[in-house]
């Protein structure tokens, strides 16, 4: 099973679409988990319409920043792989689940690896990592980061220690945090925080680089 977790604010229609997308496009029985903080002022609007569509798959909970809410939902989602979701992605290709799942086989020996798909841009924008990657390192998104720099240290991170899988399938990603709605505006109000993060992050990513060499099985 896969899980596409997503913390999301103030951008119902574009949940109402990717729920959509999600359910027309895969091919096996996944989970696409929600973060809805309760000081939102559209919660109830997301609540209306998860039940409208019977989607089961949320949690209604405190303020707290974006990466932290991956983590959380994370530790709460049942899938073998974990990706990353941002509330105005969109899933294009059908049956992507199944070349995830695919891909992963080569790694089953330890199940420790990162995967990335593409957007039209042909860059990684929604990376994932396997249960075994999320229990060994004790987080999905890396917690010196609030809202920006955590998927590209995932990145880094398998591509360092060569557990880095590129899957050819298509994800939407028209703007991502640079969208002109107050999400995007309120989001990037703390890249000055993440930034400096990213710049004094070596001794972490080397830690967590050992980590993950130490558990592989070749």
């Amino acid at each position: 099973m896969i899980s596409l977790i997503c913390p999301t604010r103030g951008r119902v229609e574009n949940v109402r679409r990717m729920i959509n997308d999600f359910r027309n496009t895969q091919t096996n029985q996944n989970e696409l988990w929600f973060y809805i903080q309760d000081d939102d002022t559209s919660k109830d609007d997301y609540i209306k319409l998860f039940k409208e569509v019977n989607h089961k798959e949320y949690m209604v909970d405190k303020f707290t920043f974006t990466g932290h809410m991956w983590t959380i939902l994370a530790g709460k989602c049942k899938g073998d792989i974990i990706m990353l979701m941002g509330d105005d992605a969109g899933i294009v290709a059908k049956g992507w689940d199944v070349k995830m799942e695919e891909a992963a086989i080569q790694y089953n020996k330890d199940n420790i690896f990162f995967m990335g798909v593409k957007d039209e841009r042909g860059k990684h924008p929604f990376p994932a990592m396997s249960r075994t990657v999320f229990n060994l390192l004790g987080f999905f998104y890396a917690p010196q980061f609030l809202h920006r720099y955590g998927d590209t240290y995932l990145v880094k991170l398998g591509q360092t220690i060569g557990r880095f899988i590129v899957v050819d399938v298509l994800f939407r990603h028209p703007k991502g945090d640079y969208a002109e709605d107050t999400t995007g505006k309120k989001s990037r109000q703390w890249t000055w925080f993440d930034k400096h993060s990213w710049e004094k992050s070596d001794r972490y990513f080397k830690a967590d680089v050992e980590l993950l060499r130490s558990n592989l099985k070749e």
